[in-house]
């Protein structure tokens, strides 16, 4: 019994001393990663903090610096991340209120202003009397405010462009409403002429054709009356002419006759007195 309880105590300080051992190594790493931070190596320090990580995942500092190197790259979702899970489980409210503060700064360069004036507040809950959270906190709500007057502006600047789309639109539609009614006339009017010209062919067709029948009509007409046959012993009108003069001529005649022989009876009365 003696013996298995010397060989337990024996495993729990082995466990203890490995532990230790990881630690040290961890911090190590921690302290190789703060050198190449310092130095600008923010790839390299960022690399050395995650292996002070794989042997020491509950560093504080570890994961503090991971995500201050990440940050330093630009990486601003990694470091969001980072500084997320750290906010959630650091232990005082001073570490607490540095991973929030942090956190702020990641949102502040992604331009998430709203996020980051949440992050400063939360920092300032933990830690009121941090003077850099406080201006950090009042350049991020000013910052806001002018990201919200320019997204009403823009908003307002979209609605008038889409008003004028609209009216162009609408103006449009209304031109070639226009243009169609003005086709639709202009097409109207030469179909009416169309039909005008058609029908005044046709009157003309009807016309000629009328014009046509009523002389083939006459002359039927023509044919179909019976010639005038001059009646026996009738004279011709050229035939009566030349005996009317003849009797003129024989009247006349016959008037010299009867005058000559007057004048021949007449005897002249003298007035001698023989």
């Amino acid at each position: 019994m003696n013996g298995l309880v010397k060989y337990i105590a024996s495993v729990l300080l082995l466990g203890a001393c490995m532990g230790q051992l990881q630690a040290q190594e961890g911090k190590i790493h921690i302290r190789t990663g703060n050198k190449e931070y310092e130095a600008g190596k923010y790839a390299e320090a960022e690399a050395s903090y995650r292996t002070a990580l794989d042997e020491n995942g509950n560093s504080y500092e570890g994961s503090f610096n991971l995500g201050d190197a990440a940050y330093k790259q630009e990486k601003y979702d990694d470091a969001i991340n980072q500084f997320e899970l750290l906010s959630k489980k650091a232990g005082t409210k001073e570490q607490i209120a540095s991973a929030y503060h942090n956190l702020g700064n990641a949102y502040l360069k992604k331009k998430e202003y709203e996020k980051g004036v949440e992050a400063y507040k939360q920092a300032l809950r933990n830690n009121p009397s941090d003077m850099d959270t406080k201006y950090n906190l009042a350049y991020a709500q000013m910052q806001l405010k002018q990201q919200q007057e320019q997204q009403k502006k823009e908003e307002k600047n979209k609605d008038k462009e889409e008003n004028e789309d609209k009216k162009d639109e609408e103006k449009k539609d209304e031109e070639k409403k226009d243009d169609k009614e003005e086709k639709d006339k202009e097409k109207d009017e030469k179909d009416q002429d169309e039909k005008k010209d058609e029908n005044k062919e046709d009157q003309e067709k009807d016309q000629k054709k009328k014009d046509e029948n009523k002389d083939k009509s006459k002359e039927e007409n023509k044919d179909q009356q019976p010639q005038k046959k001059p009646r026996p012993n009738e004279l011709t009108q050229e035939e009566a002419k030349k005996m009317l003069e003849a009797l003129r001529q024989k009247e006349l005649e016959v008037q010299n006759k009867l005058q000559k022989k007057r004048l021949k009876s007449t005897k002249v009365k003298s007035d001698k007195d023989w």
